[in-house]
């Protein structure tokens, strides 16, 4: 039961539950049952059940690699000014934080690669993200917003746990986007939640949930401080695009 040399089959032995001729990606196969099958890689996915099913896993210690894809988005991140827009681009990407407030001035762009598993679909993509860290002002969004948003394939949403009105005022944030770029995922990010015993919260989660299930969007507390779910939300937001279709 050896593999043989790579050709292209007509007629390819179809994944288990899947009608022949949809499969996706067979390259060659002996022929008989239990022969290796291989995708048009020539690399190793299973063996042939001999009945028209594609069997894993095959020989010994073989191991399927999911098929790698890539994908460039534009992600722009909303909010209202000092909620931590800049700190969480800023521990995403560079994994720092920076105490010191400095007011961005039209927008800051920064670049991130994303690994992404898929381990249901057997896809493993790398997201290139290009975050765009828009100013807080409702004058420059109002102004600039055509230039800013357009291309944009998915928003982190960012609020302020310390001040309410900054988790009020994204649903005018997100509108602005969808009104230049359509309706696209989102992820609210409730910010600063290091601070959550340090001074007086005014709104909890039945005032999140409230706004975030207005644009279908999950949400989690995050802390561009010690890092606490900085990531998770930008894979969060990365999953969401992923599944979103193409406008």
């Amino acid at each position: 039961m050896g593999r043989i040399a790579y050709r292209r089959l007509l007629t390819p032995p179809p994944e288990r539950g899947i009608p022949a001729g949809r499969a996706r990606g067979w390259g060659a196969y002996d022929g008989t049952a239990g022969g290796v099958v291989t995708n048009h890689r020539n690399r190793f996915v299973g063996t042939d059940g001999g009945d028209g099913t594609l069997m894993r896993p095959g020989l010994p210690g073989a191991t399927v690699a999911p098929r790698t894809e890539r994908m460039k988005a534009k992600v722009s991140l909303v909010g209202e000014a000092a909620v931590g827009k800049t700190s969480m681009v800023r521990r995403f990407v560079l994994d720092e934080f920076e105490d010191r407030y400095v007011t961005t001035l039209g927008a800051k762009v920064s670049k991130k690669e994303l690994v992404l598993e898929i381990p249901a679909e057997d896809r493993r993509v790398q997201v290139d993200m290009t975050l765009w860290d828009i100013m807080g002002e409702k004058g420059f969004r109002d102004l600039l917003k055509d230039a800013y948003f357009q291309g944009c394939r998915g928003i982190l949403a960012v609020c302020d746990l310390t001040r309410y009105s900054t988790l009020k005022e994204l649903d005018e944030w997100v509108t602005s986007v969808f009104r230049v770029a359509g309706e696209l995922p989102v992820v609210y990010a409730v910010n600063k939640v290091d601070l959550r015993d340090e001074v007086m919260i005014l709104y909890g989660e039945a005032e999140i949930q409230e706004h975030a299930r207005a644009f279908g969007a999950p949400w989690m507390y995050t802390s561009a401080r010690t890092g606490e779910n900085v990531e998770a939300a930008f894979r969060a937001l990365g999953e969401k695009i992923l599944r979103a279709p193409l406008a």
